[in-house]
């Protein structure tokens, strides 16, 4: 999308531009800008936060075995079988996966009275 966008407007600014004026003169100020990699190697505080992202990293590496062993139970019997939810890797993979590693993974927890929790996210 980003491409088309810039393609119409150089397109439009070249059909518009007359040929007898020089382009105006440009200054570019170089930003100065620092990149902090995301901290990997803290856990989150959150034992809830912190096995779901267990479950997504493996969603990410396909060990789906790990990955159908840490669902809920009423989660693998909504599925019926580990056929099916292994029938669903690509999804997975591509939907939770894709955001393994990310630090904006949105969470949404529902607690239980013990202090675990129900999670989703996106």
């Amino acid at each position: 999308m980003f491409t088309v966008a810039c393609a119409e407007v150089l397109g439009v600014g070249v059909v518009a531009a007359p040929t007898t004026m020089a382009p105006a003169p440009t200054t570019t100020v170089p930003r100065e800008t620092t990149t902090v990699p995301p901290d990997t190697t803290t856990a989150p505080a959150d034992p809830v936060e912190a096995g779901f992202r267990t479950w997504v990293e493996a969603v990410a590496r396909g060990d789906l075995a790990t990955a159908w062993e840490m669902l809920a139970p009423e989660s693998r019997t909504a599925l019926g079988s580990f056929e099916v939810f292994a029938s669903m890797a690509t999804d997975l993979a591509e939907g939770w996966g894709a955001g393994a590693h990310s630090p904006d993974l949105y969470l949404v927890v529902d607690r239980n009275e013990d202090g675990g929790g129900m999670v989703g996210g996106r």
